[in-house]
């Protein structure tokens, strides 16, 4: 380009209109952001206890920190609300992630003040790497309800937008964007909600979510195992009620004894590809899809579930043909009732009986049929169903050294699917919890809510691990999606559906 000729695009050439569209362009995409990641001015809240003023707690030297103390409190109250609370109250706050709000040098000073006031207490406990200082409120502040408090336009206020602009930035695959964009349209009866919880010891703390979703200050991330974590996961499920989409209640569609169900896909794969265990898929960055690896290793070790051995290739059975006619019909009876797509099937099989030994056989058929907790019950003589439940998440969760009569029942019931169990865990008794999170975030995830967003994109679809939340008119659809999916896994699972209007409040 020659000396002072003059870039036919450069601003200089513009016309004022073109600025100021400009300039109205980036207001409104400004404007349209949503509230976690707006600009520098818009409002940030926390949640600290009534009455905490921090200009008559803090010493002169502390006083420009008052925000900063208010911000500590709010950490320990969060811990709280999203269930991170040792059984003795203490929320662990590791001093790193503190420090990216609340500077450096202050931080020590302010939590040595806040204990030496009796407003905090710790728990002294601390090992380099492994775990780091636990805090709780004390008994005074701890009683104290807990209010909706905004931070003054402080360093603190626009540390807090940086962490979460970084956050809703960082969610980039799209099945996660599409899941987080349904929330906008998640409203909630608030009044109805505070009163249906406050009968709960633990109210100040179960509203917290419930005024998240009212103020649609909505949180939302990505476990490094796959799961989504919001403020709906933390909800407590008398909220559920007073939840609505457009005016419409909301359904759930949760997969019976799904824990031990993903262990029977998981089992299914290891003798299918060698007694060869899964790798965990980590999601520190959701940039790539993390699921594709696991659900490529999946999908070419498990074979496509035989609906019918005298046919094969019969179609599958339509959901309309084996449970309900109609939509209308599901919204009438879907809270007391339980159907499966293949009920009208006896001769469909999820497993190939040449794959699997008899007990291994016998445990994928119980997950199925969503009878492994009753099965447990009866055999070690439990008593009650969520007793029976715990036992089994200690059996599959807990070191290989625990010892327990349910335990030792389940070895001698199915002493396969124990071995199974007891070589996950050989290494690192947490891999088998986290690798099932994997698989259970792959299929409801990546799979049937993957599948939703290509083919129904306007459905509204809300996920609480493995489990999914829609409108009633919604409902057949989900179901035959999860079937069909779980289907080619070579699973038939039953599925509870739970509709939470307020006039079948009674049936949940």
């Amino acid at each position: 380009m020659s000396k002072g000729r003059v870039n036919a695009f450069s601003s200089a050439t513009r016309p004022r209109s073109v600025h100021k569209k400009d300039k109205a362009i980036r207001h409104a995409k400004r404007k349209n952001t949503p509230q976690n990641v707006a600009g520098r001015r818009d409002p940030v809240f926390i949640y600290i206890p009534d009455g905490f003023e921090p200009s008559e707690v803090l010493p002169n030297q502390l006083q420009q920190h008052a925000d900063s103390a208010c911000y500590l409190l709010h950490r320990i109250i969060w811990g709280r609300a999203t269930k991170r609370a040792s059984e003795s109250g203490f929320v662990n706050l590791k001093a790193d992630y503190l420090r990216d709000v609340i500077p450096k040098r202050a931080l020590k000073r302010l939590i040595d003040c806040l204990i030496d006031r009796n407003i905090i207490e710790c728990d002294r406990y601390f090992i380099r790497g492994k775990k780091c200082f636990g805090y709780r409120l004390s008994n005074d502040y701890f009683q104290r309800p807990i209010v909706r408090h905004q931070l003054s336009g402080t360093k603190v206020a626009e540390n807090i937008r940086r962490i979460r602009r970084v956050k809703y930035k960082s969610i980039r695959l799209d099945v996660h964007c599409h899941l987080r964009k349904q929330f906008r349209q998640l409203d909630i009866n608030l009044e109805q909600a505070l009163e249906d919880l406050a009968h709960l010891d633990s109210f100040e703390v179960v509203k917290i979510p419930a005024l998240q979703v009212a103020n649609k200050d909505f949180r939302f991330s990505v476990c490094r195992y796959g799961r989504i974590h919001t403020d709906l996961t933390n909800c407590h499920s008398l909220i559920r009620s007073s939840l609505t989409v457009n005016g419409d209640h909301l359904v759930s569609i949760d997969i019976k004894n799904s824990q031990p169900l993903f262990l029977s896909l998981l089992l299914i794969n290891y003798r299918r590809s060698g007694n060869r265990i899964l790798p965990i898929k980590r999601f520190q960055d959701s940039s790539s899809n993390p699921y594709a690896g696991l659900d490529e290793l999946i999908r070419k070790t498990v074979h496509p579930i035989i609906l019918n051995t005298n046919n094969p290739q019969s179609p599958a059975v339509l959901l309309s043909n084996t449970t309900v006619q109609t939509v209308q019909g599901v919204s009438q009876d879907i809270a007391a009732d339980e159907f499966r797509t293949t009920g009208g099937c006896p001769k469909a099989r999820a497993v190939n009986n040449a794959l699997l030994s008899n007990d291994e056989q016998w445990f994928v058929e119980l997950c199925e049929q969503g009878r492994l907790y009753e099965q447990l019950m009866e055999t070690a003589e439990i008593p009650v169903r969520s007793w029976a439940k715990e036992a089994m998440f200690e059996i599959l969760y807990g070191k290989n050294t625990l010892r327990t009569p349910a335990k030792s029942c389940f070895t001698e019931m199915f002493p396969k699917v124990a071995e199974v169990v007891r070589v996950h865990k050989r290494k690192d008794h947490r891999f088998l919890a986290r690798l099932l999170q994997n698989v259970e975030s792959d299929f409801v995830i990546n799979t049937v809510c993957r599948r939703l967003m290509m083919e129904r994109p306007e459905i509204p679809v809300f996920t609480i691990h493995d489990s999914i939340m829609t409108t009633p008119e919604h409902v057949e659809y989900v179901n035959r999606v999860f079937q069909d999916e779980f289907g080619d896994l070579g699973i038939t699972p039953k599925l509870q559906f739970t509709n939470y209007s307020r006039s079948n409040n009674h049936d949940k």
